[in-house]
């Protein structure tokens, strides 16, 4: 079986380069990424403040701290490849029943298969990522970045 690789700040900024890259026009969105891959989203609207903006990502976030229980909302997960993106890599969103968070997830393993064990072991992957920027609540990037 492969191993994942942990996305670093340095891997997770090399990813978001590509995604990011133009950076994206996208109207009234903002975002916090965190060390572990870890984004939330929402409106742009809703926070006037980088302060705000982040207070909320984090207590959204921090929610997922701790273990999952299997067969509960905060367990589940949707794993979306991200070939589009990353032909060429095994690049996967993941997101949860929170539709403001989901988590980037890089395998060591090449290409993509929407049902089988990549996108289950990225999927477990990615859960526990997210359990760790909850843990952590380490911010890497923002939107708002210059």
């Amino acid at each position: 079986m492969a191993n994942p690789i942990r996305l670093t700040p340095t891997l997770l900024n090399s990813h978001l380069t590509k995604i990011f890259t133009p950076k994206p026009k996208i109207p009234n969105a903002d975002w916090v990424a965190f060390t572990h891959g870890t984004f939330y989203i929402s409106s742009s609207s809703d926070f006037t403040t980088l302060p705000a903006l982040l207070s909320n990502a984090k207590s959204s976030l921090s929610q997922y701290a701790g273990e999952m229980v299997a067969g509960t909302s905060g367990a589940d997960f949707t794993a979306i490849p991200q070939e589009k993106y990353f032909p060429d890599d095994s690049v996967w969103a993941i997101t949860y029943d929170a539709p403001a968070v989901m988590t980037l997830v890089v395998l060591d393993e090449k290409g993509y298969d929407t049902h089988g064990p990549k996108s289950l072991r990225a999927g477990l992957e990615g859960r526990m990522c997210r359990n760790m920027d909850a843990q952590e609540l380490k911010v890497v990037a923002t939107s708002r970045d210059e």
